[in-house]
């Protein structure tokens, strides 16, 4: 299946025939389809960070896309029919594996995740709550099918049968008041049958997990009603415990199946269904950045607070474009030292000759520099990190590049020192990332073996 590839903050032009090819859609009027693609997905554009405007390049007429800091997937309308026809994939500038920083980071940061299907699968999964959705949904369209089962129960009657069960009569008939009482084991027809039941407990699961804290409280609103229902449902219905998965037999019901297979994806929790998700770059790489920060800290016996706020005061007044507050990434101390530390996700340790990075890197220093001032020591220390691909040099396996500036006061006997890292973002290189960085930290402080 064809899917539409851009990186985050760039820029991608595509023709009016690229269009055409990728959603197979041929118009009588071509001119047409740039301005029919930005109607008919203008908002899940949007929803990517993603600006799209009609533009001309080198003589070709088509649509001309502006990607933000934000990273995801979802599904794109086919400029001629409106439907859903393919998917649109804003990846990362860096090449990071995005599947394996979330894993490592997800106490702190997770995607947000829309109610649209991709059309390919995903390997970033959307969250449980999704599945119990779909399940309680499914639920709901099952009870209108009275899907009913033949069920064995034990009766006692006042006449035999074929089917009573002589020892059990047997043994009570040394009783005369038992002589007229025959156990019976009848077939009767049940909706509320074992199988139901064991649905049912599979329906208390997913009303549980939705009524979690973790569930985005919209979702919760959206969905109330549905919860409410059958959470009364629950209250006259038995349920029967279950592990095991259900058989989906060629006789059931189509909604009994349906309902079958989402409740063997909650039982086994394999998330199968991938929805529409983003996730913005800049902050994924803060909270790596403040990952190894707090393992850089542990190795040194040090204290790491991550986006600590500095409050700022106005008199008489604080006034409206005034900032309320200062907040560094992070904020290393050991001993009586601060380091203050800011994540940068600029491409600046990957660009060393031009010099269009000039002031975006001033704006970058200023930055930390400030945060300086609140060490009271007067040699003052402070990081930028950015990321860095070892790819991109000649050199082979690098996973941290460093550049250190001094700069000195004339007015003052102060001098700050500024190290510029460049860190690999594989998760498999972090052991190694922090083993290039303690050294630093050693010529700064004495840090016992």
């Amino acid at each position: 299946m064809a899917i539409l590839q851009l990186n985050n903050l760039s820029n991608k032009f595509i023709s009016t025939n690229e269009i055409s090819r990728l959603f197979n859609c041929h118009e009588r009027y071509p001119e047409k389809i740039p301005y029919k693609f930005i109607l008919y997905n203008q908002r899940i554009l949007k929803w990517l960070g993603i600006t799209a405007q009609v533009a001309e390049n080198n003589g070709q007429f088509g649509v001309q896309l502006s990607s933000s800091n934000l990273i995801g997937s979802a599904p794109l309308r086919d400029p001629k029919t409106g439907k859903y026809k393919l998917d649109i994939v804003v990846k990362s500038r860096f090449s990071e594996d995005i599947s394996s920083l979330i894993d490592l980071l997800e106490a702190t940061i997770s995607p947000e995740f829309s109610d649209l299907e991709l059309l390919k699968t995903n390997t970033v999964r959307a969250p449980i709550y999704f599945d119990c959705i779909n399940y309680i949904l499914a639920f709901q369209k099952a009870i209108n099918t009275k899907w009913r089962k033949f069920s064995v129960r034990e009766q006692i009657e006042s006449y035999p049968k074929g089917s009573t069960n002589w020892t059990k009569y047997a043994q009570k008939s040394c009783d005369t008041r038992e002589l007229l009482r025959y156990p019976n084991r009848n077939n009767i027809l049940l909706i509320d049958h074992p199988a139901w039941q064991k649905l049912c407990y599979v329906l208390k699961f997913a009303l549980d997990t939705l009524k979690s804290q973790n569930v985005p409280q919209n979702i919760r609103i959206k969905y109330q009603e549905n919860i409410s229902q059958l959470t009364q449902y629950l209250i006259a219905h038995k349920t029967t415990y279950t592990r095991d998965e259900f058989h989906i037999s060629p006789h059931d019901p189509l909604t009994i199946k349906e309902l079958k297979g989402l409740a063997n994806i909650l039982i086994t929790l394999n998330r199968k269904n991938a929805k529409a998700w983003r996730i913005d770059s800049s902050e994924l790489f803060e909270r790596y950045v403040q990952h190894i920060c707090k393992l850089i800290g542990k190795r040194v016996g040090g204290e790491v607070r991550s986006n600590p706020k500095m409050s700022i005061k106005g008199f008489p007044y604080l006034p409206a474009w005034s900032l309320k507050y200062l907040e560094p990434d992070v904020i290393l101390r050991i001993e009586n030292t601060l380091i203050p530390i800011d994540a940068k996700y600029k491409a600046h340790m990957l660009n060393h000759s031009g010099s269009e990075l000039k002031e975006t890197f001033r704006s970058d220093l200023h930055q930390v520099l400030a945060y300086s001032s609140f060490c009271e020591s007067a040699n003052k220390t402070s990081w930028i990190f950015y990321p860095f691909m070892s790819s991109e040099s000649n050199e082979e396996n690098i996973t941290i590049k460093k550049i250190k500036l001094e700069i000195t006061s004339p007015v003052s006997n102060s001098n700050i020192t500024t190290y510029l890292f460049g860190i690999s973002l594989k998760t498999s290189d972090i052991p190694n990332i922090v083993d290039n960085i303690i050294p630093e930290i050693n010529k700064i402080v004495s840090i016992p073996e």
